[in-house]
């Protein structure tokens, strides 16, 4: 994240341009280096990640499984961050009224 900020202290359209930008000078900078084989993972919405952030968001597997995939990882990122207390800002909330 840049400079430590949170996926859920950006509203989604940052987040998904953070990450883009970030893997795009992650393989200029592999490619710059003379690396084979695929770059490493950046920011990669992977199924441990969804677990971790819907344990945190207080969804319970496998009940909850379905709901937990079809949310972005953004706004799972938004309610596990809100049941943590963090101070969110308004316009991250404005993007998901049931949050």
């Amino acid at each position: 994240m840049p400079d430590g900020i949170q996926a859920w202290e950006m509203i989604s359209v940052e987040w998904v341009k953070y990450l883009a930008d970030k893997r795009i000078a992650l393989i200029q900078r592999w490619n710059l280096d003379g690396s084979h084989g695929f770059p490493p993972a950046l920011g990669i919405d992977t199924i441990s990640n969804r677990i971790l952030l819907a344990k945190t968001a207080g969804y319970t597997l496998p009940k909850d499984a379905k709901r937990i995939m079809d949310m972005t990882f953004h706004q799972l990122a938004v309610e596990a961050a809100k049941c943590m207390n963090k101070a969110i800002p308004n316009r991250v909330l404005a993007e998901y009224e049931d949050v």
